[in-house]
């Protein structure tokens, strides 16, 4: 098994119900594979993988993304563009900077801040709003 990049990259990270049947689903999947290589198969525990159950390559990887990419009719983004909306989404969807520190595994709240963070026109809207709402006056009753 490969050592993890740092101490906090190993770390429970919580999903919804609607993500765990997802997961149950690619787990029945993967020990469908697991039985079908029988004594073939590399068991390093991985979530994704090989078809054999090894480490998946980082060029391989990025070959699928584009021709799930190709399929999905979306724009292409890198895996580490990914990591960055990730946290742009879950900053807005969470709005809890730490957490989302925290499920980054990020050991300083500023590399989450500076690094991961983009704000999005709908937050700009939303601290325009609540701005206004702070410090224009209240319209009495005529």
């Amino acid at each position: 098994m490969k050592q993890a990049k740092t101490e906090t990259s190993q770390r429970v990270v919580t999903f919804g119900p609607g993500l765990a049947v997802v997961l149950a689903e690619h787990r029945g999947r993967q020990d469908a594979k697991r039985s079908f290589v029988g004594d073939g198969w590399t068991d390093d525990d991985l979530v994704f993988c090989t078809v054999i159950g090894g480490w998946i390559d980082p060029n391989n990887f990025s070959r699928l993304m584009d021709a799930l990419v190709e399929k999905a009719g979306v724009p292409r983004i890198t895996p580490k563009g990914l990591r960055h909306t990730a946290q742009s989404v879950g900053r807005v969807v969470v709005g809890d900077d730490k957490v989302m520190q925290e499920r980054l595994g990020h050991a300083d709240i500023g590399v989450t801040m500076n690094t991961y963070t983009h704000t999005v026109s709908a937050q700009h809207r939303l601290a325009g709003e609540r701005l206004d709402e702070v410090f224009t006056p209240s319209k009495s009753p005529s």
